[in-house]
């Protein structure tokens, strides 16, 4: 019985690994370039004043974090970004800089997180800036924003 209990323990990594493929650094690549592009294309559109696009890669149950409180929802952060900024002067021009793109341990990534400072440099001159933690998960619909927090 031991010894069955044993052999079958030791044959579960293997099993594991069967169901789950290795990730490639190819793999690894295309999810980096798939996050990159997915914040290249929020960016562009935030400075074409278009927050409905800005808010595509968020998915519909994320969280976004400030020192204000937390927002729940896309919907949610959307109507709390259309108070905030609502108009072109106010919106400025955000640029993002990553510091840091990492993805969670194992096999096949699932989640990626992004370190990054933001600004935003409006046409008056002012400039707000800070910093970013932001947090993909491969969803169905593809790699989707379910946490933002932003200072």
């Amino acid at each position: 019985m031991f010894l069955r209990l044993s052999l079958s323990l030791s044959l579960l990594p293997a099993l594991v690994a069967c169901q789950h493929p290795a990730s490639t650094p190819a793999d690894i690549q295309g999810i980096e370039q798939t996050v990159r592009k997915s914040l290249q294309d929020s960016v562009a559109a935030w400075n074409q004043g278009n927050l409905d696009a800005f808010m595509k890669p968020y998915a519909a149950d994320a969280r976004f974090v400030t020192s204000k409180g937390i927002t729940r929802g896309s919907a949610n952060i959307l109507a709390r970004y259309r108070k905030k900024y609502s108009n072109p002067e106010l919106m400025g021009h955000l640029s993002i800089d990553v510091q840091t793109l990492t993805f969670n341990p194992g096999a096949a990534p699932t989640s990626a997180t992004v370190i990054a400072r933001w600004q935003i440099k409006r046409a008056s001159g002012e400039v707000l800036e800070g910093e970013t933690l932001i947090v993909y998960h491969k969803r169905d619909a593809g790699w989707l924003i379910v946490e933002d927090h932003s200072s």
